[in-house]
Order: structure tokens, then sequence, then C-alpha cells
């Protein structure tokens, strides 16, 4: 805001004519846009994240705050502090694009029988934290590994490690069995309650629609990925 109060910015030069501030917009050739599959692909799967850390946020009714989208916050924890690492990475998939969810779904399909036991999915630590602990000291060579392959870019299914391939897969197949089942809103009402403190099975119980025991919710999800 400028001096004036008028919520202008002041360079100290005469402003320009509004003929000659329109031909100062600059022109982006997007042919010359050089950016890598991969790179374009995890942003969607960032922007999930980044979704879900504001929503989070609304209905703890905090107010927005820079740190929370603050990248450095991957270190301990890529997601919101009060959500379980599978509903975060299960919002950020169900962002991604469709040619990457065909491949994790076919990655579940395939790793069906070595699949991750509900309820271990619904409050385990992120596989790439797991194995470099990120949430407490790390080696700057082992951060930027996890961030570079699980974290960071995990929609690359050729450089991510494959228990988190595995762990991304099922987060996304789950949520859309949730969803399938129980409607398009169920991952909204489920994620408020997560925020609240409640355990999955809690939640799940009093949604319509869904068994009342994760261990049924499992025996059927299972069953579904199998048609």
């Amino acid at each position: 805001m400028g001096p004036g109060g008028s919520g202008e910015f002041r360079t100290g030069r005469k402003p320009a004519s509004k003929r000659n501030q329109a031909s100062r917009i600059p022109v982006v050739d997007s042919s010359r846009v050089m950016v890598r599959p991969t790179q374009a692909l995890g942003l969607s799967h960032a922007a999930g994240h980044a979704f879900l850390n504001a929503t989070a946020d609304a209905w703890l009714h905090l107010k927005p705050q820079r740190s929370s989208l603050d990248p450095s916050r991957a270190m301990s924890h890529f997601g919101h502090r009060r959500i379980p690492d599978w509903f975060d990475e299960a919002v950020a998939t169900l962002c991604e694009f469709p040619t990457i969810k065909n491949i994790r779904r076919s990655e579940m399909r395939r790793r069906l029988d070595a699949h991750i036991p509900l309820s271990r999915l619904f409050t385990m630590r992120h596989p790439a934290e797991q194995r470099y602990d990120l949430r407490g000291p790390a080696t700057k060579g082992q951060a930027v590994e996890a961030r570079t392959t699980d974290i960071r870019t995990p929609p690359d299914p050729e450089v991510a490690d494959p228990q988190s391939l595995l762990f991304y897969a099922e987060c996304l197949t789950v949520s859309e069995y949730l969803a399938e089942k129980a409607g398009p809103l169920v991952m909204g009402r489920i994620g408020e309650g997560l925020v609240q403190g409640r355990p999955m099975a809690q939640l799940i119980a009093r949604l319509n629609g869904l068994p009342h025991s994760v261990s049924e919710l499992e025996r059927q999800w299972v069953e579904w990925m199998r048609q």
C-alpha cells in the first residue's frame, strides 16, 4: 500500500497509461516452458495436501497461517498434524491425474494379497517417515531423498519405494470405496471427525452405507477390489 493509503503500490515514477500498461503484460510461450512429466503430475498431489491443510484449519476454526503451507513442514510431517497420514495421502491421491490413479489401482490389484491391514493403515506413519524418521533428526541426504522420491514427487512409480507405492495405492482405493458406498461427502465427514480426534472405527460406525467395523470394511473393500 502506498503512502497515501489508497492501496496503490507507488514506485516514485509517473504511472504509465493504461495503454502502455497493457503493452507491458508479459506473454509466455507455453511451447518453451520445460516441465518434466513427473513434476507436472506431482503438482496435483501437492495441491491436494495444501487443500486439506487449509480445510483442516477451517474445521478447527484456526486462522490461516503461512506456516501451514511452509515447505519445511514436510521434514516432520507432510500434511496436517491433526490428521492421520493415510487420510492426508487419500485426499492427495484423489486429486491426482487419472493416469496416475489408474497406475495406483493396478498396483493395488497386483498386491492385494499383501495389502496393509486397515486397522494398521488408519494409524500408521507414512512409510517414508518410518524409513527416515522424518519426525526427528535426519541427515540432509536422507531428507532430500525422501522428498524427491516418496513425498515431493509421489506420483512417479519408477522411483518411489515399493512400500510407499502400496501405501499410496491403498489410501486411494480405500477412499474411493468409501465414497462409492457412503456418497461423495463422506471424506469431508471423516476428515472433520479425524481432526477432532475420533478414531476411524467410531466414524465408520456412524456413517450410513458403511460396515460398522474396520474388519468388515476391510473384507468388503478387498472383495470390491477383486471385481
